[in-house]
Order: C-alpha cells, then structure tokens, then sequence
C-alpha cells in the first residue's frame, strides 16, 4: 500500500499538496491529518464528496511499500513501516539534516509546495476542476501572503495563474484566507476573459447578500413519521440530497440520502426517520446574510438548511450547500435589471416586447411571476440572434393563457398533467390590437406557457415525469449550467436575471456543463445536445462533464431510435454540422449510437454538397428533395447492405425513409459500361428520385456513372414512344401482354437510337405486330 500524509495542524498548502500528489498517483492514498487550521475545516465542510481523505484508523492494510510526506519533512508514526518501506519527501522548507541515503527527497526553492504538484500536474495536461484549482490556489496564497512575500517566486506566480484558467475563484480564495485581495493580484498572466470580453453585465459576477437570494421557495417536507422506505422513494423521484423534518410547522431535524442509505442497508426501510435524522431546530431567515448562513454550515455541517418566516416560524424555503457555493464563487442568483432590460427591448420586435409585457401584467395581477428562460437569455447574454422562446410561469400557466384569452381572444390548448398551455392568437382581435398599441404582423401565431415544474426519471433513459415546482428547480431540470439562466419580466422584476446554478460563470468561461453527476444517466441524449451546443457556440465541454459523456456511452444503447433520430435532426440543420459530427466522432458518440457510423472528410465534403445543392430545372424532379433523406443516404451510402439496414433498423426509419436510404448505390444497375440506354432505363425506373440524387451527389463529378445518372434524370427517362394502347386496338391487336411488350419495345428503340422519328416508328412497329402474329 502507499499512504501520504502531511504535517498536523495543516494548512491549505499541506491539504492542496496532498491532494495533489493523490490525483498525480491514483494509487496512493491521502491521510486526512487529524488536526486542520480551521479555515481549511471550513473549506473541506463545503466539499465532502470533492476532497475525501482517508482516516488511518480505519484503514486495513498489513504492509506499507511506500510513503511519502508533502509539505513536511517528518515522517508520521505508522507501526505497518519498516526498512522495507520506500519513502518520499516532497517539500519547500529548507531542508533539515539527517535524510536517510535511501529516501527519495525532492526540497524546491518555491514559496508553496503546491507549486511544485501543480507543475507536474500542468506537465501531464490535467484539467481541473474549479473546486480543485481554487483548492491549490488557496495553497499557494496563504503560504506566499498572496504572492506578495520574500519567498515568493515566478514559479509560484505562473502556477497561480494556470490554476485561475483551470477556474480557481479568486473570491473563494478571498473569503477564505480572511482578506480581500488587491485589485493587483487579480491580474495575474494568463486569466481567463472576464464578463468584459462577452460583454456581459457586470451584475452577474456579484456575489448576493442575503440568503433570499439564493434560496429556494416552497421546499418539500417530511414529517418524522415517514418511514425510511417512503424516504427514499421521495428523494429517488426528485433527487434532492436532504429533506427538512418538521412536527407542527416547526423545523426537529434534517434529513440527509446518506442517512437513509445507510438506514436500508440496515434493512431499517419499516422504520420512522425519526431514529435515523440529524435532530435539531436549525434554521436560517430571509434576511441573514450569506456570511453568516456559511458559518452555520461549518459548523452544523448541514448541507441543507431550511429558512423560515421570521414571523410565523413557517418554513417557507430551504438553502442548499450548492447554493452556497455558486454565491461565494459569484456565480448565483444576481439582479442586474437595468441593464438587461436595456438588452432585452433591444433584442425583441416592439410588438412582441408590448406582448411580453401585456401578459406580465397579468401574471403580476395573479400573483405570479413570468420568466424568459433556457436559450433566448443565454443568446441575449451572448448578443447572438435569439428568436424562440420559453415562457415559464412561477404560478398557474394554464390559468393565466385561459384568463389572456379570454379578454384578448383566441384559443388555449392546455395538458393539466404537464402544466402546459398554448395561446393560439387571433390577430383580428381588437382588444389585443389595443392593449399592444400594434399592428397584428408583429405579433407570432402562438405562444406557449409554461408551469414550473420540476422532473423525476423513474428509471436511467426513460421519459420523466413532472411535478410543480418553484423556478429555482425548473431551472435545474435542464440540461446545460448556460441554459438554466432566466429573465423575470412581471411588476418591480422586470429584467432581472436569475443564474442559480452558475450559467453566467460558465458563458464567461466559454463553457459547456451539465449540471449534476447522474445528468446523462437520466438523459443519455444530452451527451449529442452538449457536442451541437459546443460546436455552434465556439465552447468547449467542461473536463468533468466529459469525463462523464466517456462513463455514459454505453447508455446510448438504451434510448429508442425516435428520440436519437430527432437529436440527429437538430445536428443536421446545424451550420457547422461538418464540426459537430467530427467531435461525435472523436467522442465516440457515433459509434455509441451504432458502430458503424463513421465520419470523414468525404462525408464532410457530400454534405456541404447537400447544402449547396439546387436541382436542375431539366431533371423535372416531382418536388425539392429531403435534406435529412439525403443526408442519410450519403451517410450509409459506402456501408454495405446489411450494415446500413442495421442503421436504419437502430433509428426507426419508416419504410418509405429506408427505401429512399438504402436504394442510393444499391440498385444493382450498371451504370458505367457498354449497357444501352433502354437497360439503364428499365433498371433505373423503380428507384427513388432522392436516392438517385443522393447516388449523384455521392459519386464525383465528371465520372461516367454521375454522367449517367444525369442523363436518365434529364433526359432519357422522359423518352416515350408516340403509340399508346389505342392505336394497338385500332390496328386490330388482340388485348393481352403483347400490347406491353410492344410499346416496351418500341420506347427502348427510341431510347438506343434504333427510332429518330415518327415514320421510323410505324416501320418497326409493323415489324413489332407481324412478329406478334407469328407467335400466335
């Protein structure tokens, strides 16, 4: 075994370096010391799942191969060492006398040990992260007096600023070591772009003050009575990590999933999680401030906190540890109104704008609050065209269309089970027309509104199921952390923007991440929705979250064909989709999806080809040519037979899409050789238009075969023969299969040359009839 330990009393550096060493070796095992600085304890109270360390009394192991200390030059007394065991000491204090010959010793000259572990772990291309980065960061602040004293060196500066491109908080590392830093030691080489370069408000970086702003309203309850089993089916439903307990309104304990996880492995499901909750009457009130709220954390070590009316004592909404967090890294819950405001009446139509704010109205009348969400905010953040919209309501959705309607027309689709309503429109209606002082071509067809709700999966890849929920939660229901940001448009609030979960962090940071561990578990498309937004955005996807995409391939499997077929579709109508499938590719999502998908520059190439691709007037096609069909076509268009049915078989093709796909080069027509037009014809009739554009797109320009394929669109398929079945009776033939025979033959002379005109028909149709009669 290989155990790592450092000094008692540690600081950040002894706790980053240990760290540190454990991620560079896997295998080693990092020694919780018994005795930390206190605002280490606080740091790693915030983070019980990211730093786990382990406690030596309850490590079994019968012999130690090898130790090494970090940021320590003494070795700690563990009984299981012997002359044996090889030993390590990583530091930067001056080195002490006496090292044993046979110990691996490593002293720099540098102000932090952590500055040693963080070359290395920038030398092997690690990504960190922003927990870890801020972690080391901490390190090396607190041992150089933030870079400022005597023992400082460049190294410890060019440390510090990777560590702030792999996402270190400079206000976490602020708050932490009990000083604010000066505006200098922000400006480190090397920082990532701040809100200036996107140019988005500065009020999304400040951190809020009070715990109103950060906490969630309406929070779930459990009451001690409830049985450990009924627990767990509560926090499997939604996953939340802890539910408050109360009697009577008033708050006797917390509820933690570990708690429960341990209670059914005791095979304690029949029993009230009264025995098993943490007991107490901890709350915090709107009001308290944030500060105050994270020293209760610490030192309670309740992640979940419930906030109560400082009033009636009701619990009205709960704090969470991940709430916390995203406000101390400046990345929650800001309001920047004014400038948003500004942002949004530049963006939208003014009659649409005078639309939102009509129904906004409303909502503020009916006590509730309406919102823009999901990509309309984060495209207006981004000053990129945003036209599609989502309008979520803390409230009543389906009431307030019902209520719009009525006193402004049109009509309402609703589904009670979703939430959901659609305002169909009707742009004749003068009180609309009024009420928005605009003309009706200003204004869309419909617009759909919607409950917020929070989702549960009953199992990985299956379709949720919805619940009403407060904004918060609706919000953590989606997918992407740039995709949770929400513009609240009803009474005092218009233009404020809500990012609880850290979107505004990630869109300076130019980034891609989902929001929790078991994200693609739940949703393994998700993982083709983070490739299509990273490509058309110019971002990239965070290191975690694609360590995530590599553990969840294989779920892809589980997904049915419909729903991986319509993420397809939104792939294929991207600009970029060259870039979107190369990365699917890269990721190993294609062949996730079926092993024989592939992509290379000649598909590429086919499909900007597509693209670009106007039929000729002269090849008369019976309509515009499906792009997706195409595409398809192209795509399984060098596979061989079974292999490309197996495809069409994986995504649920209909018939007619699968005919379309895989007659394109599998026809069995020869279409470059001595074969006559007429041959070309008969064979090439039965295929589909789109699969013989496709075959024409695929195959290079100028070859004889594409050549072919032109002049049977263009020209011979339209050779017909001028006698028709009339003129057989007329000439006195007999009705039978001679009658097809015949005109067969008389389109294939015309087709091979054998027929140039009208006469010369007749002539070989008499020989055609003379012929017949001789059969009999």
């Amino acid at each position: 075994m290989h155990l790592v330990f450092t000094h008692e009393r540690a600081d950040f550096d002894a706790i980053a370096s240990l760290w540190a060493f454990s991620r560079l070796e896997p295998e080693a095992v990092p020694v919780r010391p018994r005795t930390l600085n206190p605002n280490v304890h606080g740091y790693l109270t915030l983070y019980p799942e990211q730093f786990a360390f382990a406690d030596l009394n309850e490590l079994k192991f019968q012999g130690l191969d090898h130790l090494t200390v970090v940021d320590t030059q003494a070795l700690p007394p563990v009984k299981q060492m012997d002359a044996r065991t090889a030993v390590r000491v990583i530091d930067h204090h001056p080195p002490a006398s006496g090292f044993d010959p046979g110990w691996s010793v490593r002293i720099e000259p540098v102000g932090a040990t952590s500055t040693v572990l963080v070359e290395a772990l920038q030398e092997r291309g690690e990504r960190l992260t922003s927990e870890a980065a801020t972690l080391l960061m901490l390190g090396i602040y607190e041992e150089t007096d933030s870079l400022t004293s005597p023992g400082t060196t460049p190294r410890d500066a060019r440390a510090a600023a990777w560590l702030l491109e792999q996402g270190a908080s400079l206000a976490m590392a602020s708050d932490f070591l009990g000083q604010r830093l000066a505006p200098q030691q922000t400006e480190l080489p090397g920082r990532m772009p701040e809100a200036a370069e996107l140019n988005l408000p500065e009020s999304i970086s400040g951190p809020p003050a009070t715990v109103a702003e950060i906490m969630s309203r309406g929070p779930q309850l459990l009451r001690p009575t409830v049985t450990v089993r009924q627990a767990a089916d509560e926090m499997q439903r939604f996953g939340h990590e802890g539910y408050p307990v109360t009697d009577d309104g008033q708050v006797v304990g917390l509820l933690t999933r570990r708690a429960v996880d341990r209670a059914l492995a005791h095979g304690m499901e029949g029993r009230p999680i009264s025995e098993i909750m943490e007991a107490g009457n901890l709350v915090v009130y709107p009001g308290d401030s944030v500060r105050d709220l994270q020293q209760l954390m610490i030192e309670h070590q309740w992640g979940q906190v419930p906030v109560a009316d400082p009033t009636s004592g009701e619990v009205i909404g709960i704090v969470t540890r991940t709430d916390l967090l995203n406000s101390l890294s400046a990345g929650s819950h800001s309001n920047g109104s004014a400038s948003l405001a500004a942002r949004l009446e530049r963006a939208i139509p003014p009659a649409l704008l005078a639309l939102l704010k009509l129904i906004a109205s409303h909502a503020e009348r009916a006590e509730s609050a309406l919102y823009l969400v999901g990509g309309f905010v984060r495209d207006l953040l981004l000053d990129a065209p945003a036209s599609d919209f989502d309008l979520v309501v803390e409230g009543d959705a389906i009431r307030l269309a019902t209520s719009l309607a009525s006193k402004f027309g049109g009509k309402v689709n609703s589904h009670q089970r979703f939430g959901t309503a659609k305002w169909a429109l009707d742009p004749n209606n003068a009180a609309l027309n009024s009420a928005i002082g605009s003309k009706p071509e200003g204004l869309p067809k419909s617009l759909d509104l919607v409950s917020a709700r929070t989702e549960f999966y009953p199992r990985p890849s299956a379709l949720p199921s919805v619940a009403e929920a407060s904004i918060k939660l609706d919000l953590h229901r989606r997918d992407f952390s740039i995709n949770t940001l929400a513009l609240r448009l009803d009474g005092d609030h218009y233009g404020q923007l809500l990012d609880y979960w850290g979107g505004g962090r990630d869109l300076r940071e130019r980034q891609i991440r989902v929001l929790h561990s078991l994200s693609f578990v739940d949703d393994p498309t998700r993982m083709l929705r983070a490739v299509r937004l990273e490509q058309r955005l110019g971002f990239s996807i965070e290191a975690r979250t694609l360590q995530r995409i590599g553990h969840a391939l294989p779920l892809l499997d589980t997904v049915s064909g419909e729903r991986i077929r319509a993420e397809l579709v939104d792939i294929l109508a991207e600009g970029q989709v060259n870039l979107v499938l190369t990365r699917l590719r890269q990721l190993g999502l294609l062949q996730a999806i079926h092993p024989a998908f592939e992509w290379d520059e000649w598909l590429g190439t086919r499909f900007a080809a597509i693209a670009e691709f106007v039929p000729p007037p002269d090849w008369r096609l019976a309509g515009r040519p499906s792009a997706e069909r195409l595409q398809y076509a192209i795509w399984l268009y060098r596979l061989p037979r079974l292999e490309a049915e197996s495809v069409c078989v994986r995504l649920a093709f209909s018939r007619a899409d699968r005919t379309v796909i895989l007659s394109a080069g599998r026809h069995g027509c020869e279409l470059a050789g001595d074969s006559r037009p007429s041959q070309i014809v008969a064979c090439l009739e039965p295929v589909p238009e789109e699969s013989l554009v496709a075959e024409w797109l695929a195959l290079q320009a100028g070859a004889e075969a594409s050549k072919t394929i032109e002049r049977f669109l263009s020209e011979w398929r339209w050779v017909r023969q001028h006698t028709d079945g009339t003129r057989l009776r007329q000439l006195g033939l007999a009705a039978g299969p001679a009658y097809g025979r015949i005109l067969a033959e008389l389109r294939a002379a015309w087709l091979d040359g054998q027929i140039a005109s009208e006469a010369d028909e007749q002539i070989h149709l008499k020989q055609l009839i003379e012929e017949n009669s001789r059969r009999g």
